[in-house]
């Protein structure tokens, strides 16, 4: 979407992302990157291990195994990773 503004005797035109997606060295997020995943990983290589904690997991491991279904992408593993950050004694 694309609104246009005047600021000082200037047109500005300025454009608001409604729905986006976003790839960063080590995460990506957007409504729909389960849609753009195998275009994301295919430049990193064909293995994938999926680290992260047990909400998570079990939150993104069907939509990620159902997103790379058909590709040449192979998950390995789910590693669980979380748990006690801190001591408190």
């Amino acid at each position: 979407m694309v609104k246009e503004f005047q600021l000082h005797n200037k047109k500005l035109e300025v454009y608001f992302m409604q729905n986006y997606s976003m790839a960063l060295p080590h995460y990506s997020i957007g409504p729909a990157i389960y849609d753009d995943i195998v275009q994301f990983c295919n430049p990193h290589g064909k293995k994938i291990i999926a680290i992260g904690g047990h909400k998570a997991m079990a939150a993104a491991r069907p939509l990620l195994t159902q997103a790379l279904a058909g590709s040449e992408l192979k998950i390995l593993d789910f590693l669980w990773y979380g748990g006690c950050r801190t001591s408190r004694e």
